[in-house]
Order: structure tokens, then sequence, then C-alpha cells
């Protein structure tokens, strides 16, 4: 009896009430589901894009390692037999294209300049060949072929385009021994190795895949 007092009935909601709140909850409820669908799809397209970039990146990083080592060590190799070049000197000779001939009295701060410069264009020739490899993958498949067909078009745009600049009175130099130590430096400890780590690191994604 208190029940019945302490409700009346016109507090008691009506079926159309209820039918009304049911379809306004159901609505909500696909309305939440889809907005988390859509940022659940975002989220793996950013996620994927970014691991993609973490790819390229870590695959230009190792590449322009390599290449920095190798083809340094060649350079110097081949100026010693040439001339008896020290290794300091090599560096040096690579900071002499943005300091001038005051490179060679720098000693070893000049030197380490031209390191800088040298790893910088290392980096430059393995990231342009991991972005077109990121999207042609073909080049992950036959490194020991397109590797140094970069490491050739790279020899191109220094020898050919960025030292004549330069030093128009001494590049392009075609003497056979220049010549030779040049593409054999470029091809093979410069596009081989870019070649390598590309299809080590970026061609993984299709052997797993």
């Amino acid at each position: 009896m208190r029940w019945e007092l302490g409700h009346s009935v016109g507090t008691i909601p009506r079926s159309s009430d209820l039918r009304s709140n049911g379809c306004c909850i159901r609505l909500a409820a696909a309305t939440l589901t889809d907005v988390a669908s859509r940022f659940f799809y975002a989220t793996h397209i950013v996620a994927t894009k970014l691991f993609a970039m973490s790819r390229i990146l870590r695959a230009s990083l190792i590449g322009a390692a390599c290449v920095a080592v190798l083809d340094i060590a060649g350079a110097m190799v081949l100026a010693f037999a040439r001339s008896g070049a020290e290794p300091l000197t090599v560096l040096q000779s690579v900071a002499s294209g943005a300091l001038g001939k005051s490179a060679y009295s720098g000693g070893i701060t000049t030197a380490l300049i031209g390191l800088a410069i040298h790893t910088g264009i290392a980096l430059v020739a393995a990231t342009v060949f991991m972005l077109v490899a990121s999207r042609v993958p073909a080049l992950t498949r036959r490194p020991w072929l397109w590797g140094p067909v970069h490491g050739l078009g790279v020899w191109a745009v220094m020898y050919l385009i960025v030292l004549p600049q330069r030093w128009p009175q001494a590049f392009p130099n075609f003497e056979p021994g220049q010549l030779a130590g040049q593409l054999f430096c470029h091809l093979f400890l410069v596009g081989l190795p870019i070649g390598i780590v590309a299809s080590r690191v970026l061609g993984s994604r299709d052997r797993v895949d």
C-alpha cells in the first residue's frame, strides 16, 4: 500500500517512451561503434606509415654507414697506391670542396669536416635508393644488379655534374686508371652495399608477407 502511494501512476514510463529511449541508445551505440572503427582504422594507417618510414630510415642509415666506411677506405687505398697520399689528406681533399685549399692546412679539424661531408653524401645516395626501392620492390630482389646500377648513377652525378662545377679544370677525368678506380668504388663500394642493405631491410617485408 505504501509502495502504491509512493509511486503515482503518472511517473510510470509509457511503452512509447521506452521504445524511443531504446532507439536513442541503439543509435548512440552505433555512432560510437562507427567512430571507434574509424579511429582504429586511422590509427592502423598511421602506424603502418610510421613503420614503413622507420624501415626506410633504418635502411638509409645502415646503408650510409656501410658506404661511408667502404668508399672512403677504397679512396684511401687508391690514393696511397697512386701517389702515396695519407688518409688525412684524402679526407682533407673532400673538405676542400667547401673550404678550398685551406682545407689541407687545417689538420684533423678539416679532415673531420671532410668525413662529415663524405658521410652526408653517402646518406643522400642511400636514402634515394631506399625511397625508390620502397616503391619498386623489384629493386630489392636483385641487389647484385640494381645496387651497382645505382652506384653508376651516383658516379655520373658526382663526376659529370657536381665535381665539374667545383673544379672544371680537373673534371670530368677519363684517364683510364682514374676512371677504373672511380667506377670500381662507386659500383662495388657504394651501389652494391646499398642494394644489399635494401634487400635485407626492405625486402624482408616481402618474404614475411
